[in-house]
């Protein structure tokens, strides 16, 4: 299944059996009695090495491929090949007088093995990849290509076919030739292929095994805004979601494979017919995005949640009992006036007033995650992203409404006032049982709710009170 999703999903294919022909206009030259065969259902090239007929030097023990093809800044050349016993298969990319060689060895069994040739790095590894011009490719199933030596390899059945430069790519480029942080967009979208593991070289006179890892690559030229990154176009294979929120602990994944059980990651569930993560974690340090509608079976929300009153914007649907104990929510109705209410919808800001103090993280279960819309409110505000807070209104850690200054910040999934004018109060309405005149003051210490004893109450129930100096009837 890989083999087939890195075919669809590469971005420079040399061969893939089908629209070339032996002989043809960029196909294979008949060197070892080169053909295409139909091999298990699908078209590829056959070779059988042979005894020297003449002509070049051992021009029968290789498969020969000429081509012109712009690599996009790509430089790992793959294939698959199958033959009986297992040696060290030689590619050589030549270009005018420049030659770059790369061994891989296959361990044989006559079963088909994806091999992997790495040209970012190594003699004329750049003069190849950046004339992409009247290029050609030779395969030699046995490097040792010496007749003689090699006698008990003449007659020899290989397979090849899927001869590709593959990678991540954005945007038409390979990612490896972009800037770290480059990518500053909330949705990323990578096609290609992504992978990790190892390839061989021998260009500095001895074997060795050199590390690939496109996902260490892609994160360094993701940037910190990026939320959302699409792999549904790339073939994907050993996924390392961990390394990928590495600068924004928020992204969210959206991915044709498992990720093993990586958090953030959505995939697609069968069963339920719809996009799912088993776990969305987010933090309110980080922005956050999403460009589609998804399911999360568990949902954690690092945010600091204090006695009082506190600002809320969450991508889902949230019911009062499931931020508190003892929580009531209240949606905006107009200037500094909220309406309790049993919920607030997905994307909608809201106040909560809690009991429980100092509460680090918020957890939800069974949650349908709305897309993230243009706009979080006009005159209160949704926050998905940490920004600037000046001139605007928000709730202070003591529950308050409070001006922001000039180094003033506020956090994401949280909330704040526009356009109040210099007004220093909320006020809640209760639709149900008449108004409530229970308000938050500016940080002047002003608008404190006390009971008859002279006792600080966070959330009044039905009685009397007194606020700013007056008795209120709590109804």
């Amino acid at each position: 299944m890989l083999f087939a999703a890195t075919v669809c999903n590469a971005q420079v294919v040399l061969w893939n059996g089908t629209d070339k022909e032996v002989g043809s206009d960029g196909g294979f030259w008949g060197r070892a009695d080169a053909t295409v065969v139909d091999e298990g259902g699908n078209k590829c090239l056959k070779i059988t090495t042979k005894a020297n007929p003449g002509g070049w030097a051992n021009e029968h023990f290789n498969a020969h491929l000429p081509f012109s093809a712009d690599f996009k800044g790509l430089r790992r050349l793959s294939f698959r090949i199958k033959m009986e016993p297992g040696h060290n298969v030689l590619l050589k990319l030549k270009h005018g007088s420049a030659e770059a060689h790369r061994l891989f060895y296959y361990d044989g069994g006559n079963t088909w093995k994806k091999l992997n040739f790495e040209f970012s790095v190594g003699p004329n590894n750049e003069d190849i990849a950046d004339n992409p011009d009247d290029c050609w490719l030779e395969i030699w199933p046995f490097e040792d290509n010496d007749a003689t030596h090699d006698a008990g390899n003449v007659g020899k059945v290989i397979y090849i076919d899927d001869i590709q430069v593959e990678g991540p790519m954005v945007n038409g480029s390979a990612i490896r030739t972009l800037a770290d942080d480059a990518l500053t967009d909330q949705q990323v979208i990578v096609t290609g292929s992504l992978s990790k593991g190892k390839y061989q070289d021998t260009w500095t006179g001895a074997w060795k095994n050199v590390d690939f890892d496109d996902y260490t690559t892609l994160t360094s030229k993701i940037s910190a805004d990026v939320c959302f990154l699409n792999l549904t176009g790339a073939a994907v294979a050993d996924g390392d979601g961990p390394q990928l929120r590495t600068k924004n602990p928020n992204l969210l994944i959206l991915s044709p494979t498992a990720f093993y059980d990586t958090d953030n990651v959505i995939r697609w569930d069968e069963v339920n017919s719809r996009n799912n993560t088993p776990k969305m974690v987010l933090t309110d340090a980080y922005p956050f995005y999403t460009s589609i509608d998804f399911h999360a079976d568990v949902v954690e929300v690092t945010r600091n949640l204090k006695a009082g009153i506190n600002s809320l914007c969450l991508p889902f649907y949230v019911g009062q009992a499931e931020i508190s104990t003892n929580c009531k929510i209240a949606t905006y109705k107009n200037g500094t006036t909220f309406t309790y209410a049993d919920h607030a919808e997905a994307n909608v800001p809201f106040l909560a007033t809690a009991v429980d103090a100092d509460a680090e993280k918020l957890n939800f279960a069974d949650k349908m995650v709305a897309i993230t819309p243009v706009s979080l409110g006009t005159t209160f505000v949704g926050v998905y992203a940490p920004q600037k807070a000046e001139n605007l209104y928000g709730i202070n850690g003591d529950g308050k409404l409070q001006k922001g200054g000039l180094t003033a910040t506020i956090n994401s999934f949280r909330a704040y006032l526009t356009g109040v004018n210099g007004a220093r109060e909320i006020t809640f309405e209760d639709e149900t049982t008449g108004l409530t005149d229970v308000s938050s003051k500016t940080s002047d210490g002003r608008g404190e709710c006390f009971n008859l004893a002279g006792q600080r109450v966070a959330q009044p129930t039905k009685g009397l009170y007194i606020v700013n100096g007056k008795k209120v009837i709590v109804k």
